[in-house]
């Protein structure tokens, strides 16, 4: 399935120029003659740059699989030529996508065609890293959900990963995601059309970035007993208003 590491060639610095738009990338490994294809394509997707970088192995620790209609909510990625993808690997470690920005910060999408050192050749992994400059202040750390998606175009849905744990982002662990997305057997597999119209397929993630925790409030118990406040009703029992208030007052340096 894949090129005979003698022929590996280095990608390093390889950066692959399209037209930027919306939400999605789209990534060619060789050149393709250009063709007509008026077929809808999930997320609408336009051409953009991807990068094709080196990194380490970072996993999901639990995992929950399901299918969905609805499309990612942060970017998508279409790829062309796309069974070229599993046979020209692993010479390509890692595709990692133009950035775009969820909650106030920038992130890339990594895909790893060929996986991680530990399961290689045999899963597609998924990926996102966000970019530490942005880790500052009272951001230095990042709490986010995160579920990855590739289209099946036979159920007309999403195989959506999702990672029942929230993830911290910081300065020293910039990168999550799940090295056994999907296998390449089932990838392959013609029934359920994951590679679809002239050899396309569509990878997407979900990014649900959690706000910076800001709100509180203190509570001083004073165990001081200062004199009672009385207040005197005239007429209770002709009184129709649904509550009444009195007149401020002060108690324990307060205004009541």
């Amino acid at each position: 399935m894949f090129l005979n590491a003698k022929r590996k060639v280095n990608l390093n610095g390889v950066i692959l120029l399209f037209s930027t738009f919306f939400c999605a990338a789209t990534i060619q490994l060789n050149p393709i003659t250009t063709r007509e294809n008026n077929n809808p394509v999930p997320c609408n997707t336009h051409g953009s740059r991807a990068a094709v970088i080196n990194g380490g192995d970072t996993k999901l620790s639990v995992e929950q699989r399901f299918m969905r209609p609805r499309p990612p909510n942060a970017y998508c990625v279409r790829i062309e030529a796309c069974s070229e993808l599993l046979t020209t690997s692993p010479s390509v470690e890692k595709y990692e996508t133009r950035p775009f920005s969820v909650g106030g910060f920038n992130w890339t999408f990594i895909l790893q065609p060929s996986g991680n050192k530990t399961n290689l050749g045999t899963w597609i992994s998924a990926y996102v890293a966000i970019d530490p400059s942005g880790l500052v202040g009272e951001n230095r750390e990042v709490y986010a959900d995160l579920k990855f998606l590739v289209y099946s175009k036979a159920y007309d849905q999403y195989l959506t990963s999702i990672d029942t744990e929230m993830r911290r982002f910081h300065q020293f662990r910039t990168t999550w995601g799940t090295p056994n997305f999907t296998r390449h057997f089932d990838f392959n597999a013609k029934d359920k059309e994951y590679i679809f119209d002239n050899d396309q397929c569509v990878f997407g993630v979900d990014i649900s970035v959690y706000p910076y925790f800001n709100k509180w409030e203190v509570l001083s118990i004073d165990k001081t007993v200062y004199g009672p406040k009385s207040w005197k009703l005239k007429k209770f029992s002709t009184l129709i208003k649904d509550f009444y208030m009195s007149d401020e007052f002060s108690i324990g340096g307060k205004k009541w």
